[in-house]
């Protein structure tokens, strides 16, 4: 069973994840983050009562990294990159779904974001999370990430899955 937690878990991709996750028979959530007070997460969606008996609320990384084997990072651009180096020193997978790892040129990511990269040594290790064109690669990366990518530019997360369809 892989032990999963959600960061960013009060958003619309926190949500889906959530939905998703639930019915994976080889996952089980074991932490759900959010900039919350913290309460039982059937609180923030009632459609969950009774499915999971877990709290959300402001998690620090570090405690995160404690309780799952991989972590989804379902936070704004600008902020993933300020988690994802914990859990991956943790020795944990990541999953990203913002930007902050999808352009592979730090200089072009900080043009469009207007922020510095906190940790350009990570775009490089970061693999496109499509399994029908990287499937070999993304069994062997830590640091995994959704969206179109390119040294250029970067694509809505959602449009090129919805073009492999």
């Amino acid at each position: 069973m892989l032990k999963v937690g959600i960061m960013g878990a009060s958003g619309y991709a926190g949500e889906e994840l959530l939905r998703i996750l639930l019915r994976h028979p080889e996952v089980k959530i074991t932490a759900v983050a959010a900039k919350i007070n913290t309460t039982h997460i059937s609180k923030i969606y009632p459609w969950l009562n009774g499915m999971i008996d877990i709290e959300c609320g402001d998690m620090s990384a570090e405690d995160i990294a404690k309780k799952c084997d991989c972590v989804f990072l379902a936070l704004p651009h600008k902020v993933s990159m300020g988690f994802a180096p914990v859990f991956l020193k943790a020795g944990k997978k990541v999953i990203d779904l913002s930007a902050d790892f999808r352009i592979k040129d730090s200089g072009i990511y900080e043009k469009w974001y207007e922020v510095k990269h906190e940790c350009p040594e990570y775009i490089e290790k970061a693999v496109y999370g499509l399994p029908e064109l990287y499937r070999e690669e993304i069994k062997k990366a830590d640091l995994k990430i959704r969206g179109q990518r390119s040294g250029k530019s970067s694509g809505p997360g959602a449009y090129v899955y919805g073009s492999a369809e």
